[in-house]
């Protein structure tokens, strides 16, 4: 799912604003949590796996984020602007190992699709906006529109992360984004290995 995203979201408009169907979404949801996975996927199926994708995001037991230190996270955006960089990549070291993992791949694919922004019109402040919700949110609270009274913080926490800890986080602690750029012929056996690799 990350690779197809990877590779065809950085060439869709609107990737990840755009809404599937509600029924697409589920259907396919469905399909993928009974090991049923249809393939393969195309382009028509792309604003439906985003959708997917998010929807797995908001599923995370605790956000990917870390519910439990979402104060903390909120806070950092209040940091001098010379630490902030420091504190977020502190915060991501003490994230449990497989959301660690997760936010690996989900920063390398998009920044592919940033990196393309005049053509999808997704720059780094966008995909802020349409990722950061299903990211974090506070203890006990479920990840909804009702629950998001602090979402212009965690827009900002996202591009901060997605701008500053990109380089010093993604690319030295946890290796480039090109550990999700792998040759198509592997395409299918790379996509359910990332997937498996971040069950919860």
């Amino acid at each position: 799912m990350l690779m197809f995203l990877y590779h065809e979201g950085s060439w869709t408009r609107g990737i990840f604003r755009r809404s599937a169907g509600a029924r697409a979404v589920r259907e396919l949801r469905e399909s993928l949590d009974g090991g049923q996975l249809q393939l393969p996927l195309t382009r028509e199926h792309i604003f439906i796996i985003a959708g997917v994708f998010k929807d797995f995001l908001r599923r995370i037991p605790g956000s990917l984020l870390g519910c439990e230190v979402y104060e903390e996270w909120i806070d950092v955006i209040q940091t001098h602007s010379l630490k902030v960089v420091g504190t977020l990549c502190r915060m991501i070291r003490r994230l449990a190992k497989e959301n660690a993992l997760l936010l690996r791949y989900l920063l390398a694919m998009l920044h592919a699709v940033q990196a393309n922004a005049q053509e999808n019109q997704m720059t780094s402040f966008n995909l802020s906006v349409c990722i950061a919700p299903s990211l974090l949110w506070p203890p006990g609270a479920p990840c909804s529109p009702e629950a998001e009274g602090e979402g212009a913080k965690k827009v900002k926490i996202m591009q901060y992360v997605f701008l500053s800890c990109r380089k010093k986080y993604l690319e030295f602690e946890l290796g480039s984004a090109a550990v999700i750029a792998v040759s198509s012929q592997h395409y299918a056996a790379t996509t359910m290995l990332c997937v498996g690799e971040v069950k919860y």
